[in-house]
């Protein structure tokens, strides 16, 4: 008790003089806020698109495959409609198979009472969504029936897209629009978080989208150029299904016609790999950049910490000579870093907020999954861990400088008070600490630069005009 008590003393007496010394708190905290905000965002992104699990059954045995040339001519090479229902009945590796089309998700006009607007669809067989084991949040999800010719032509749109335009009202479900001429009845939602290929607001059957074709050559492709995405069987590995897709593709290639390309060889991704893209590395070398952008805020913080009990130095050498314990100095200057940091934490987490809207708004085309960018329990937790830590380092040099002071010295007259030999080396060190951080900084930088992070993503190929929502 008597320890808690003294922390509480030590924590009133830091508020007030924070309070009485606003010109050294204002910036104090500014720097950390900003640092903690930028951090905070960094982390709610990378929870969002890199570790939050996708809505589907059993993750780790999706996945998703395609065609390239051994040569390196053509990355992505669709299969043939053909080839799934090949490759649904040989394969023993894998368990169910499904196939989306290969030009992935484009926009096109959409009416809707008049209405015209644009929409990002794409078009899957009808047991997609069954591969993948997603459930519908409202409705139901598309179905092999559905993709027949001559079957209703029924959408299944993202759960995004039913609070934009539809604001939650479950009698979206069963309204009707119009793609290409042809009609066409929502059926289902999706669930939240759930997007996939990259883009997509609604989800229609080949049958369907070949259906709002003009040409036959546009329908022959819709119908023929699909991705595959598959589940494997219990036990089986990539590796397997790789080394079985090899011999079921040159199986394929000896019954194609004549003018099908030769010596095609599959591409295999896990199907979290596939949503992801290659995204990931390059939001790992960000959260990195951020990361020292925050140790550079802390060290600014210590800094001015060390300024500030400088000129300290004299009353903390007059409460040691009365009887003050070095631990006791010390648990006083942590203390003003703690308040420092629970005010920057408050303040970096309210502005997280904003700035994640305007990150979000702003952020490219290319980055997956920003429907599941949020702020959540496990964002703020992170954003306090974070501002605890950094108290402590930011606390952590005045702290040491404190514990060092020679009373006896000063109290002799060998050492002028505001000398602080320790503090000013503290201060050169945390100079020379900045630039190196400021220095990792700019090469970060620049390796984003060289890198164009975002551009060629597995899986989703350029734009073709051949599907009629784009």
């Amino acid at each position: 008790m008597r320890g808690l008590d003294e922390w509480r003393q030590d924590l009133g007496r830091a508020l007030r003089r924070l309070l009485r010394s606003r010109d050294f708190t204002v910036p104090s905290i500014l720097t950390l806020a900003l640092g903690l905000a930028g951090t905070t965002v960094m982390f709610a992104l990378v929870e969002g698109v890199l570790l939050r699990p996708l809505p589907v059954r059993d993750e780790g045995r999706l996945l998703v495959a395609w065609q390239e040339f051994p040569s390196g001519a053509l990355a992505h090479w669709p299969f043939r409609s053909a080839d799934i229902d090949t490759i649904r009945r040989e394969s023993r590796s894998l368990q169910t198979v499904a196939g989306v089309s290969y030009y992935g998700a484009g926009r096109g006009v959409v009416a809707e009472n008049g209405r015209m607007s644009y929409l990002g669809g794409a078009s899957v067989t009808g047991d997609f969504f069954a591969v993948l084991g997603v459930e519908p949040f409202l409705g139901r999800a598309l179905r092999r029936e559905d993709d027949r010719p001559g079957a209703e032509n029924v959408l299944v749109i993202t759960h995004a897209l039913w609070r934009r335009r539809y604001g939650g009202a479950p009698d979206a479900v069963g309204r009707r629009v119009t793609i290409g001429e042809q009609p066409f009845r929502i059926v289902g939602v999706m669930p939240p978080d759930f997007a996939y290929p990259r883009g997509v607001e609604a989800w229609m059957t080949l049958a369907a989208d070949a259906s709002t074709q003009e040409t036959p050559a546009f329908r022959e492709g819709i119908l023929r150029d699909v991705d595959l995405v598959a589940r494997l069987r219990p036990g089986a590995t990539l590796a397997q299904a790789r080394s079985e897709l090899q011999g079921l593709v040159a199986t394929l290639e000896a019954g194609a016609p004549p003018d099908s390309p030769r010596g095609l060889r599959p591409v295999v991704r896990a199907f979290a790999d596939a949503v992801v893209g290659d995204v990931r590395p390059a939001m790992l070398v960000l959260s990195a950049a951020v990361g020292i952008v925050l140790l550079i805020a802390t060290a600014n913080a210590a800094n001015l910490l060390l300024l500030r009990g400088e000129t300290r130095r004299p009353e903390l050498v007059v409460r040691a000579a009365l009887g003050a314990g070095r631990a006791r100095l010390t648990r006083e200057l942590l203390a003003e870093s703690l308040l420092l940091a629970i005010a920057a934490g408050l303040f970096g987490l309210a502005g997280s907020r904003w700035l994640l809207r305007a990150v979000v708004a702003l952020v490219p085309g290319g980055l997956p999954r920003v429907d599941a960018v949020r702020i959540d329990s496990g964002v703020i937790l992170f954003a306090l861990g974070v501002a605890g830590l950094a108290a402590g380092l930011a606390g952590a040099a005045p702290a040491l400088v404190a514990a060092r002071i020679d009373l006896a010295s000063v109290l002799r007259g060998g050492r002028q008070i505001g000398g602080g030999v320790a503090s000013r080396r503290g201060r050169r060190a945390l100079v020379v600490v900045q630039v190196a951080l400021a220095v990792a900084v700019v090469a970060t930088a620049g390796l984003l630069t060289r890198g164009r992070p975002g551009a060629g993503i597995p899986g989703v190929p350029d734009p073709s005009p051949s599907s009629s929502t784009r």
